[in-house]
């Protein structure tokens, strides 16, 4: 993507991204009035998070498969620009790692309009049961997970948390 295109996503999307933005800031707010910013703090910054978001606005995906969502962090920047996607089809987040320490953060700040399923376990195993078919099913059963890669409108791979 070049740097042309990210400015023309910025201009298209900036009133959502404003509203996404005070999201964001509420939730580490809060977070930080309880004390546990530590449990979940960013590991990327907010041009990171911005961009994230303009991608979700751009492709308007219903379905999201994210790998290593560590604290949950991005999971919550994917669910909120998901949720400010004008669509009459449910959308869901399905997010998988080996450690579950982002469903603090991600079932007090879900959105209600958006799906979320943590799948604790390597990714690697889940890739292994599915296949490339061209399985259709509906928005419902997709809440269990998606069966095969052809379910994935949106794939985030956040796994390089240094």
């Amino acid at each position: 993507m070049t740097h042309d295109e990210i400015v023309d996503l910025y201009k298209k999307h900036h009133r959502t991204l404003k509203e996404l933005n005070k999201r964001k800031t509420s939730r580490l707010r809060t977070a930080t009035s309880l004390g546990t910013t530590n449990a979940f703090r960013p590991q990327f910054d907010d041009v990171e998070s911005e961009i994230l978001a303009l991608l979700v606005l751009e492709a308007k995906p219903q379905r999201i498969v994210e790998f290593s969502p560590c604290k949950g962090w991005a999971t919550c920047i994917l669910l909120d620009a998901l949720c400010m996607i004008d669509t009459d089809k449910p959308s869901s987040v399905a997010s998988y790692d080996i450690h579950d320490e982002c469903k603090w953060l991600v079932e007090r700040y879900k959105p209600d309009n958006v799906f979320w399923n943590f799948y604790l376990g390597d990714v690697a195993e889940q890739f292994k049961k599915w296949s490339l078919s061209q399985i259709q099913i509906d928005s419902s059963t997709w809440r269990k997970g998606p069966r095969s890669l052809s379910e994935i409108d949106f794939l985030f791979i956040d796994s390089d948390h240094t």
